[in-house]
């Protein structure tokens, strides 16, 4: 009850500096017409929490408030959105208003790539992340995700084959599961829901997801004393 009575302030506080802040900004340039630019490779090459409080300063002028930055980090941790729209957003929300932001897209499809790629590093996943129409964008993912790897030619179009003749989503996902390559893995892979033992994965979830706002919290509070 303590924690979360904190919590609940630690969150207004930091909306109520931010807002100070970005009324303070505003008033010591008022009506400023000046084009701010903002990079898209840079933004590529910085690591998700230090692109967002960059973004949010470059862009609103201000940096997140904590709704905001937890909402965008594990946006772009979970591949929910990518650099550019996540810019987009900040660029079309009511506050930006009408400030003049212009993103260069001058970001390499290797840089894109490369900070499109956080799946090699995540072990969790939940089944409905796997719900995708597509076919072959399923099994792009579900291939990434399971053995951290794209799809080799001749696994890609066995599975086809086999989704094409019935076999489900959760049968594709099971096989990958329970492949040798995945089964020699360091760090399995658990996707709740098709993974066994899902009681047990239920509740290290919770605590995953506990740990991981905890985190976030903190790298907030970090990157707001570094960037003041």
């Amino acid at each position: 009850m303590i924690a979360s009575k904190t919590a609940d302030l630690v969150s207004e506080i930091h909306d109520v500096v931010s807002k100070i802040r970005s009324r303070n900004s505003l008033q010591s340039n008022p009506e400023t017409s000046q084009e701010t630019v903002i990079s898209l490779a840079d933004i590529c090459r910085r690591p998700e929490a230090e692109a967002v409080f960059f973004a949010y300063k470059s862009i609103l002028g201000r940096p997140p408030d904590q709704k905001g930055f937890r909402t965008y980090v594990t946006a772009l941790r979970n591949g929910t959105l990518n650099r550019s729209q996540f810019l987009e957003k900040l660029i079309r929300s009511p506050e930006a208003g009408a400030r003049k932001v212009r993103i260069l897209h001058d970001a390499t499809e290797a840089e894109m790539a490369a900070v499109d790629s956080g799946d090699v590093e995540r072990s969790l996943y939940t089944a409905n992340e796997f719900a995708i129409n597509d076919v072959s964008e399923f099994l792009c993912f579900a291939y990434r995700a399971v053995l951290k790897r794209p799809p080799d030619s001749g696994g890609l179009e066995n599975y086809r084959h086999a989704m094409a003749g019935g076999t489900t989503r959760d049968q594709v996902l099971r096989s990958l599961l329970e492949s040798d390559e995945h089964k020699a893995r360091t760090e399995p892979v658990v996707i709740l829901g098709i993974s066994p033992t899902e009681t047990v994965f239920k509740e290290l979830f919770a605590k995953v997801d506990r740990m991981a706002t905890t985190i976030l919290d903190l790298e907030m509070q970090l990157h707001a004393a570094k960037n003041g």
